[in-house]
């Protein structure tokens, strides 16, 4: 029946898939069958011998197998399974993070079904979010997706709860509603008042922070948000663009977009003054009484 390598950083698709795989074997076998393995927590022979044994109970079978790369001695004898597979057994092998140079990634990339699914860009999110909104019955304009994706954040499980609950309170999606219902995610306004800051409009970084504040969110959460974001700075600034940044950093492409744009307003010196302040403000927080509001819309005031 095959192998199929599921992998990359989007959790989100990467189990979309697997949920219609199974839902597929189920309707053509029943629900027996369907076996699922840590490849980190048994033995490369016991592996093996799930793998190929028949079952006494049905002649398909569907396994979902995890980690492998955990495995060093699956890495290498799941290989030979994967040239030549069984014609009764599906096998999906679910990696989060393969590493190109390996043995294995090359063994999957060669001889199985090899599926990628990475972050999506703010556009792409945007668009994917329409589909949802379609499918659960509902409408929203391009712009309104976007100011969806910007608030809530990047992370497409999360838009897709925040989907299902703003059409069953309304089926066509405005701004009042998403601002009603969703709460801003702290990453994503963190950058906006990073961004205010970074531009001279001190005035929107200090009402995006103390609107933060009202949502009753730590200051020590604030500057470990922002420290982030300088450091995300940083990188693309050093970085030059996108293709000098390597795939399997784990940041998302929608955060690398908003990045870049903000890293062409400012200098490095700034960004160093910046992160300097920053460092005195965590630090003194954290040894000795201060207020941290205070502190914070100083270094806002300051940048």
């Amino acid at each position: 029946m095959g192998v199929i390598t599921l992998t990359g950083s989007n959790s989100f698709l990467i189990n979309q898939e697997i949920d219609q795989n199974v839902a597929l074997y189920i309707e053509e076998n029943g629900p027996m069958g369907v076996e699922r393995i840590d490849a980190d927590t048994v033995t490369a022979e016991e592996v093996i011998q799930r793998i190929t044994s028949p079952s006494l109970f049905v002649q398909n079978r569907l396994i979902l197998l995890r980690d492998v790369s955990r495995n060093k001695d699956l890495s290498d004898a799941i290989l030979s399974f994967v040239e030549t597979p069984q014609e009764q057994t599906k096998l999906i092998i679910i990696e989060r993070s393969l590493d190109a140079r390996s043995r294995l990634y090359k063994g999957l990339k060669k001889y199985s079904d090899f599926k990628e699914f990475n972050e999506l860009r703010i556009d792409q999110l945007a668009s994917w979010l329409r589909t949802r909104v379609d499918f659960y019955g509902g409408s929203i304009s391009v712009s309104d997706a976007l100011y969806l994706v910007e608030r809530s954040g990047a992370k497409q499980q999360l838009l897709d709860q925040e989907v299902q609950k703003l059409v069953i309170y309304k089926p066509e999606i405005s701004r009042q509603s998403i601002d009603l219902l969703v709460e801003p995610g702290i990453n994503s306004k963190s950058f906006d008042v990073a961004a205010a800051a970074f531009s001279g409009n001190t005035k929107e970084a200090v009402r995006i922070y103390f609107e933060q504040r009202a949502l009753k969110v730590d200051p020590l959460l604030i500057i470990g948000s922002l420290a982030w974001q300088l450091h995300l700075l940083v990188l693309v600034k050093s970085a030059g663009s996108r293709e000098n940044i390597n795939n399997d950093s784990g940041i998302n492409p929608w955060s690398l977009d908003k990045a870049f744009a903000l890293a062409r307003k400012i200098n490095y010196s700034q960004l160093v003054a910046a992160i300097d302040r920053l460092i005195v403000i965590d630090s003194k927080c954290k040894s000795v009484d201060i207020n941290a509001d205070d502190a914070l819309i100083y270094f806002l005031l300051s940048i």
